[in-house]
């Protein structure tokens, strides 16, 4: 390892700046580059609308309604770089003084909105790298903030993304990395953030057994001999083929031939504060007479969640990391988004989209608008998503 960060100024680099190289280069390291998978340019993919769309109670959280939209990719890719340093969440910062992450933005206006979150001082847009913007050329400048150097030798494969705690992150953003390495011979270290039992369980179905994880810890500045970026597939939950067919091999390996369960995804009990469904009871007592499973999660092993989203012909559950199981659920699985804010309907739908699902929207209503909370206590009107319910199961007779 050579030259330290301290003192150093960054400036960001778009990774498909980077020399092109082959994949042999990427395993081997001895070229700095990226390989960027054929056909080398962005992808575009379509998100659909929900085949229905019910509002019982007037919350109106998307009034313009959820259509069918757009979805633009850059192409995927895997970087190697030597000497490298691993910052935050997923930032690469080089010898050559130059930093970039995972994500290839498709755009100018996408690199502005990046290094305007990066600019500030809070950890989340920051992605707690640690790097402060100096004058106004776009340098930056690495604050260490007490964070020790651990240097790990040879070649690592960074399997790092944003919101690295959150499931439904790990699922779209994460484990789809394996995508690009599955033909490589490449029996490396994997740096992941896998501090929750069910990522490690994913990680080893997917071939990762845990005696080569390194457990990221964003608290510590890491010093990489070498280190394999694969990119990051699916910036906005759109999955793509790869990943698609990615799932789809766990499913065959792990899970279920499509039955007719019909589960519902509660999060009863997952939290007391934050976004509780306040009469999800009522909502289970509704959906058990109609035959539904109430599946818990969080009690589940890795393995279990697969046959359960697998197995199922029916799939009800509020919005939430849980429900991201639906990459295990089979192609024409019919299910219900029980949405109570309007942030993260576009993830949501490009998710559905993509695994094939027959999906449609339910909107339940916040208790507590207040701007305040982040995330607000609701209720759902229990009888209309019961109708609602039957109506579908009626369809599939």
């Amino acid at each position: 390892m050579s030259a330290t960060t301290d003192g150093k100024l960054f400036s960001y680099l778009h990774p498909l700046s980077l020399p092109r190289i082959d994949r042999p280069a990427v395993i081997n390291g001895v070229l700095h580059g990226i390989c960027v998978e054929a056909p080398g340019v962005n992808r575009s993919y379509q998100r659909q609308a929900p085949i229905f769309h019910d509002d019982p109670d007037g919350a109106g959280l998307f009034p313009r309604g959820v259509a069918s939209m757009p979805v633009r990719y850059p192409p995927a890719f895997i970087a190697s770089i030597r000497d490298a340093t691993l910052v935050g969440y997923r930032t690469i910062l080089t010898e050559e003084g130059h930093f970039f992450n995972d994500d290839a933005p498709v755009d100018q206006a996408a690199v502005d909105r990046y290094l305007a979150k990066m600019a500030q001082l809070d950890k989340f847009p920051n992605e707690d790298t640690g790097l402060r913007i100096e004058g106004d050329q776009g340098a930056f400048r690495l604050e260490r903030t007490g964070r020790p150097d651990r240097h790990i030798e040879g070649t690592t494969i960074v399997l790092c993304s944003t919101e690295p705690a959150n499931y439904g992150s790990f699922l779209f953003r994460i484990l789809p990395k394996l995508a690009a390495l599955q033909e490589a011979d490449l029996d490396a270290k994997v740096m992941v953030y896998a501090n929750a039992a069910t990522y490690r369980q994913l990680l080893s179905l997917a071939g990762i057994p845990q005696s080569r994880l390194l457990l990221h810890d964003t608290r510590i500045v890491y010093k990489l001999d070498h280190a394999v970026v694969p990119s990051l597939r699916n910036p906005t939950a759109f999955l793509d083929e790869a990943s698609v067919a990615f799932y789809a091999g766990l499913r065959k390996r792990f899970g279920s031939e499509r039955g007719t369960r019909r589960i519902y995804v509660s999060r009863l009990g997952v939290s007391k504060t934050g976004r509780v469904m306040l009469n999800e009871a009522e909502v289970e007592a509704k959906l058990e007479a109609l035959g539904f499973e109430i599946v818990r999660p969080q009690h589940l092993t890795a393995e279990e969640q697969i046959k359960a989203f697998s197995s199922a012909q029916f799939v009800i559950g509020p919005s939430g990391a849980a429900m991201f199981n639906a990459v295990f659920c089979h192609p024409g699985t019919t299910l219900i988004d029980i949405e109570s804010e309007p942030h993260w309907i576009h993830a949501h739908a490009c998710l559905f989209t993509s695994c094939g699902l027959r999906w449609g929207l339910f909107e339940g209503k916040v208790v507590d608008p207040s701007p305040d909370l982040v995330h607000k206590q609701f209720h759902v009107n229990a009888s209309a998503l019961a109708e609602r319910a039957q109506k579908l199961l009626s369809e599939m007779e």
